[in-house]
């Protein structure tokens, strides 16, 4: 259709009395005088083509299908009337349904409801679609907009973004300052071992095992409250070191810590101005002494391997075992490392090395 040319509109409609059909006769001269190229069959006393033939095209050539909702016209496209009623009807509601379901979208067919309509007579492909009462001149005057393709409500110019107040930068986030470890609450925690869990459909499991229960779901509570239930900038440092430690009992360390350029990357991401020298890591580690024939850890780091994540949970002991506390963190990295490795005091994981000696006084690795 061109600028010049007038929308081509199309009325379908049931002929259930006579009065309904005189309805929908007023509607389509009503639009024709209103400029809108409006046809409906009751301008046709013989189609050369044929009925069938007539209607296909009057659909496919228009821009619009007005479809005239009614009891009448709904019971027959379901064909719940006797037989040889209403024909044109369903010839011409099976072109709507085949329409509709050719382009997956609906952009042709308006539901229009007359003196006998009413919503629930909307057909099922088109009760998505807004319908119009076209005797109320307020909804006649949004259906003749539609056609024209001119909306009665005109949006306005888009307007330039105006600046936004400066964001506030905090300079005292508690969270980022102190890492992952409160110390006075993983004290009445106390900490005393790992389990793991694996299993050949899921992430294996890294249980923290702990001696009160309350303090360990406390724990984890604070570290959802501060990343959630995924850790996923990394922000939270596990370690597992193996290797003989001077003043140890063979067997490896668990080092819980943090990653400080992680925390600073997030800490950016959420507008916090945290300045390095003002990040203090505070970690927790524990020596783990499995018998030599124990293969726990390696089957962990195996299926940690195969999975690419694992899950940190809490635990306690009881009398059936070991049981898991309804909380887990999911990670997606764990450093696995042998003590030879750490030959720098720069090196992240270089606590693991400063123990006590049997003495008791503080020795350098």
């Amino acid at each position: 259709m061109t600028p010049t040319e007038p929308t081509k509109v199309f009325i379908s409609y049931s002929h259930d009395s006579q009065a309904h059909a005189d309805e929908a006769f007023a509607l389509a001269n009503r639009l024709r005088a209103d400029g809108i190229d409006c046809s409906i069959d009751q301008y046709e006393e013989s189609p050369p083509e044929g009925w069938p033939q007539w209607m296909e095209r009057q659909i496919r050539e228009s821009q619009f299908v007005l479809v005239v909702c009614s009891e009448f016209y709904l019971n027959k496209l379901h064909g719940k009337v006797e037989a040889g009623q209403g024909l044109g009807v369903k010839w011409e509601g099976k072109l709507v349904y085949q329409h509709l379901y050719d382009e997956a979208a609906n952009s042709k067919f308006i539901p229009v409801l007359l003196a006998n309509g009413k919503p629930e007579h909307v057909p099922m492909p088109l009760k998505g679609a807004t319908y119009y009462h076209p005797a109320q001149q307020a909804d006649f005057d949004r259906l003749y907009a539609r056609l024209r393709g001119v909306p009665l409500k005109q949006k306005p110019a888009l307007g330039e973004l105006k600046p936004l107040p400066p964001r506030e930068r905090k300079t005292n986030p508690g969270l980022f300052i102190t890492g992952f470890i409160d110390i006075p609450l993983w004290d009445k925690a106390k900490w005393k071992g790992a389990s793991y869990i694996c299993d050949a459909n899921q992430p294996p499991i890294l249980g923290l095992l702990f001696r009160n229960k309350e303090a360990a779901i406390q724990i984890f509570a604070q570290w959802y409250v501060r990343i959630g239930r995924a850790d996923d900038y990394e922000e939270m440092r596990i370690s597992i070191v193996e290797g003989d430690v001077r003043g140890e009992a063979p067997g490896y360390t668990v080092y819980i810590s943090a990653n400080t350029d992680n925390i600073l990357d997030r800490a950016e991401d959420l507008g916090l101005n945290v300045a390095n020298e003002h990040v203090m890591i505070l970690g927790r580690m524990l020596r783990m002494n499995p018998t030599p024939e124990s293969k726990n850890l390696e089957m962990f780091k195996q299926a940690v391997q195969r999975f690419g994540s694992f899950k940190l949970c809490p635990a306690i002991n009881e009398t059936e075992g070991v049981r898991l506390l309804p909380y887990s963190l999911l990670k997606k990295e764990i450093h696995f490392r042998h003590v030879s490795e750490i030959t720098s005091s720069d090196d992240m994981d270089y606590a693991v090395l400063k123990k006590t000696d049997p003495d008791g006084k503080k020795r350098s690795p």
